[in-house]
This record gives structure tokens, C-alpha cells and sequence, in this order.
């Protein structure tokens, strides 16, 4: 049994976020990268693992779709965490609503890492606008 193909628009969930003409964007990821302190790091990844604190307090809103927590191969004291949300409207209505919660679990959690550093926020486009090769 081999790996899901992600590529497959049957794994992503088509949403209605248009973006141009007929594109549409089918999720917005929020990337994190994070160094915890040596020695806390099965307390860190109980708190950013996809049933940890920050994922219950995600999923408290209907726009969220999930949480990935990645180690590194070649590095595991470093770790990413990706973020899913079924657009950036539902990620941005998130935070307003919960931002004493956020911060909260922010404050707590911040003794667990000596490293935290926002890549970014990214949408995933459609298989529509991807170039196939000649």
C-alpha cells in the first residue's frame, strides 16, 4: 500500500474561494518553523501535533481543516507545522474571534521553544492552474 497521491483534487476539498476568472483556491496553509528546547520536545509535539492544544482550539471553528506537525530527517530539533483552513477569510475570522484564546495558548507554550519563525501563508491552487509538462 503506497502513499496518497496529494496531488489528487479527490484529497484536496474543492471550495468556492474564487481567485481569478476560474480559479479557485482550494485551501490557505499557515507554515511555521520551530526549534523546542532540548529536552521538552514530547511536551512541544503534544502541543503542535494534530491533537494537541493549538488543533483543539482550531477546530473549535468550522473553517478548519487540520494541522500536520513535520520533524526534520536531517535536523530532528527542527519542526514545521502546517495549518490548513478552507480559505484565508476563514483564518483571519479564526483569529479575530478566538484572539484571547490565541494568545493565551501562545504565552503558555512559548517555554517550549527556542525557536519559532513564521514562513508564511499560502494557498493552494487547483490542479487547473498547475502547467503539465510537454
Amino acid at each position: 500500500m503506497g502513499l496518497p497521491d496529494f496531488r489528487d483534487s479527490r484529497w484536496i476539498p474543492t471550495l468556492d474561494a474564487p481567485v481569478e476568472g476560474d480559479d479557485y483556491i482550494t485551501m490557505y496553509v499557515i507554515l511555521w518553523r520551530f526549534r523546542p528546547l532540548e529536552g521538552r520536545e514530547i511536551e512541544f509535539e503534544r502541543a503542535y501535533g494534530p491533537s494537541g492544544e493549538w488543533a483543539l482550539l482550531f477546530s473549535r471553528d468550522d473553517g478548519y481543516l487540520g494541522t500536520e506537525l513535520l520533524r526534520r530527517s536531517e535536523d530532528p530539533g527542527e519542526y514545521l507545522t502546517l495549518d490548513r483552513w478552507v480559505s484565508r477569510t476563514a483564518y483571519e475570522t479564526f483569529r479575530s474571534r478566538f484572539s484571547s484564546e490565541y494568545r493565551r495558548l501562545d504565552r503558555l507554550f512559548e517555554e517550549l521553544t527556542e525557536e519559532e519563525f513564521p514562513l508564511g501563508a499560502f494557498e493552494v491552487l487547483p490542479r487547473s492552474a498547475s502547467v503539465t509538462p510537454e
